[in-house]
């Protein structure tokens, strides 16, 4: 288990970055919901399918964020992770 925070800097920035991931993934929800009867005019199919595409969008971004979620807890920091990428894209070139 990871020890707390200490540093203030540090807590204000993963609050933010916690309130800044739930406000998106509602707005994500909240647009693909809107947008449901439009995507059934449009595509000219029921509308329990088109609600069948959207859980399936939905359960695939949850199941998503929790896998990445888990990889990043197996890492001290999101910079730390951020290098690593970056260093093994320059190690070959693909960057």
């Amino acid at each position: 288990m990871n020890p707390p925070i200490e540093d203030p800097l540090r807590r204000r920035f993963v609050l933010v970055s916690v309130a800044m991931g739930i406000f998106l993934a509602t707005i994500d929800s909240s647009i693909v919901n809107v947008s449901l009867p439009t995507m059934v005019d449009q595509l000219k199919t029921t509308f329990s399918l088109v609600q069948w595409v959207v859980l399936g969008y939905l359960l695939t971004v949850t199941t998503l964020l929790s896998v990445s979620y888990t990889h990043l807890r197996a890492h001290e920091t999101v910079l730390d992770l951020v290098c690593r990428l970056l260093l093994e894209k320059t190690k070959y070139n693909t960057l």
